[in-house]
């Protein structure tokens, strides 16, 4: 797993299955992989929702650094609805929303994060989607993000994964048999079907 020379095992902050992200303590910032994704935000003036990027080190990105890191960690702040539609419009499918790759900061301001296995420009989805945030159909759709996005409002709400007490088989048939699970959630739990049946899109 790549990590950028110059840094220890003390400075990582965090990983996944593209390499490890690590602190720089003299800038508040953290280097991992994504330019291309990035650099195609900044063209486009970047969104607030997203971490700022601070350009390259080495073969990574620098970007600002979350101080309470993801949003799984600290449940309870708002979606991530504006920039993921900023994101679409960029021409880029995440492909992994969840509240691990939803950062948090010292403010409580969530920003989307963790384009390493992105689509961009046609290349393939370099990640393997969490069976509980998984669109049954197309994984390279703004569809696919947008069914993760109601999985991620309903950790967000109840604290933990839809059905995560089934295995993986179990619950690609919950979700294709279409099982409700949010009818106690009230009016939110209907934007959360909508996510999860197609029926929410951006405006």
């Amino acid at each position: 797993m790549y990590h950028p020379s110059g840094y220890g095992l003390g400075d990582v902050v965090g990983w996944g299955t593209t390499g490890l992200v690590v602190l720089d303590k003299s800038s508040n910032t953290v280097v991992k992989r994504e330019r291309d994704v990035y650099e195609m935000f900044v063209r486009r003036g970047g969104h607030p929702g997203l971490s700022t990027y601070h350009g390259v080190f080495e073969s990574v990105v620098r970007l600002e650094y979350a101080s309470l890191h993801n949003l799984r960690s600290h449940l309870g702040a708002s979606d991530a609805g504006p920039a993921q539609r900023f994101v679409h419009d960029a021409g880029v499918i995440h492909g992994d929303l969840t509240c691990a790759n939803i950062l948090l900061h010292a403010s409580l301001n969530v920003k989307v994060a963790d384009f390493a296995g992105s689509l961009i420009d046609g290349s393939p989805l370099l990640v393997v989607v969490t069976p509980s945030h998984e669109f049954p159909g197309p994984r390279l759709s703004v569809q696919a993000d947008l069914f993760a996005l109601g999985s991620v409002l309903y950790e967000i709400l109840t604290g933990h994964l839809p059905y995560e007490e089934l295995d993986d088989n179990k619950i690609r048939a919950q979700y294709m048999n279409r099982t409700s699970l949010t009818a106690f959630l009230g009016s939110t739990g209907t934007i959360i079907e909508q996510c999860w049946h197609g029926k929410l899109f951006w405006g």
